[in-house]
């Protein structure tokens, strides 16, 4: 161990006499942990590009970060990595969040691979050590050995970004703040607790003077995000952040007291929930959220498809109030669409005729086919292409819906279990 950082270590401890009779057996101590946390967490450890990952389990399934897998060109799907052990992989990327600075990668017949598990982010208190993982400007690669930095947590829930719309939503919104040292090729790599739980993944740092190097300010993205997140993205599902659909906060911080609601749309889903405007929102899911930067922080953590606690203070009273989220980006709203993937022409005897079934869709597996005409949804008769998709559009995917068809002069009912496109 570096015998400065050494003498600095023994300072502070000896200043500190609470902590030790004898600093210098205290300063012994944590590197003989440190030194036993890296022989654990190392081997888990990935090579990939320029930057860094992590296996999180023994079949080769591994974190990084998005923009480590990403090109002007796009993503890049296949990767040659490497682990600790001299060996390399093919290694296939899974699922990327790119709002949240994260992608799934699965290495190819991987089996009993060692792995770390994923720890209690919103345990982490400033002051506690961790220890970073890393490839820094790439001078673990051709020997196979990662870098190691210690420091400390410099603070939690920090919000490093732009929250001032749902549109322009930029930067790591909930992540921990270290002073352990992190630079260009420690991207994606893991960051440990002193139990050698994984609770975030390294992705950013605050430069100085245009130089991208560590200025003691590194930003990784949080372990409990990582996994509310981890199943969408084993699904090869992209961007599932979510927000409570028409509820709008006033775009600005408040004195520390709450975010405050300055919108509530008519017949959404928040106005269902029951927001009401100049509500204060003072705690989600458990966490308190003092300010806007705050509430956006703890929803962003929460995938889209799941339903929060909210506790919201309106006059003198506390209001509890649950609210599902919707998915942020249009591109995955159209997906949580129910559809039943068929195309249809309004037909001038009456009825809709259908074209095209699309396999695999949710009119295919009920049977639907070509030439049918549709004459009644639920019991009611639709007379365009236009009114069946207005009646299907204002069900939710899971719902079953009766289609009565003609085929072949003889008329027969369908029954159809709506889906989400895919």
């Amino acid at each position: 161990m570096n015998r400065v950082w050494m003498a600095s270590l023994v300072i502070l401890l000896s200043s500190i006499p609470a902590r030790a009779d004898d600093p210098v057996a205290a300063a012994r101590g944590v590197e003989a942990a440190v030194e036993r946390i890296v022989d654990k967490v190392v081997p888990a450890f990935v090579f990939i590009g320029g930057g860094s990952g992590v296996c999180i389990s023994e079949d080769g399934w591994f974190v990084t970060n998005f923009h480590v897998v990403n090109s002007p060109q796009g993503i890049i799907k296949r990767w040659r990595v490497k682990t600790p052990d001299g060996n390399s992989w093919l290694a296939e990327v899974v699922g990327t969040d790119t709002r949240g600075d994260i992608a799934l990668v699965k290495m190819k017949e991987a089996k009993d691979r060692p792995h770390v598990d994923l720890g209690d982010s919103d345990l982490m208190e400033t002051g506690e050590y961790v220890i970073a993982v890393g490839n820094p400007f790439l001078l673990g690669r051709p020997d196979c050995r990662p870098t190691v930095s210690l420091g400390i947590v410099s603070a939690n829930h920090r919000c490093e970004g732009s929250f001032d719309s749902p549109k322009n939503l930029q930067g790591y919104l909930d992540c921990i703040q270290t002073d352990a040292a992190v630079n260009p090729g420690n991207s994606g790599g893991p960051l440990f607790n002193m139990k050698g739980e994984l609770v975030g993944i390294n992705g950013s740092i605050s430069p100085r003077f245009g130089n991208r190097v560590n200025t003691g300010i590194g930003y990784a993205i949080p372990s409990n995000q990582i996994k509310r997140f981890i199943p969408t993205l084993k699904e090869g599902k992209g961007n599932m952040h979510g927000v409570v659909d028409g509820l709008t906060m006033l775009p600005k911080e408040s004195a520390g007291d709450g975010a405050t609601v300055g919108r509530v749309k008519p017949g959404s889903d928040a106005e269902k929930a029951g927001f009401e405007k100049d509500d204060l929102i003072v705690e989600v899911q458990g966490m308190p959220t003092p300010t806007l930067a705050r509430w956006w922080g703890v929803v962003w953590t929460w995938p889209a498809g799941e339903t929060l606690a909210f506790k919201v203070k309106r006059g003198d009273k506390t209001i509890d109030v649950s609210a599902k989220l919707s998915p942020l980006d249009e591109e995955e709203k159209a997906k949580q669409k129910p559809y039943l993937g068929l195309r249809m022409e309004t037909s001038e005897d009456g009825g809709i005729v259908v074209q095209g079934v699309s396999p695999e869709s949710p009119a295919a597996k009920a049977g639907v086919q070509s030439g049918d005409v549709i004459k009644s949804i639920d019991g009611k008769e639709v007379k365009d292409a236009g009114a069946l998709l207005k009646v299907v559009g204002e069900h939710k995917t899971g719902d079953k819906i009766k289609l009565k068809v003609t085929r072949e002069g003889k008329e027969i009912e369908v029954e159809v279990t709506l889906e989400a496109r895919k």
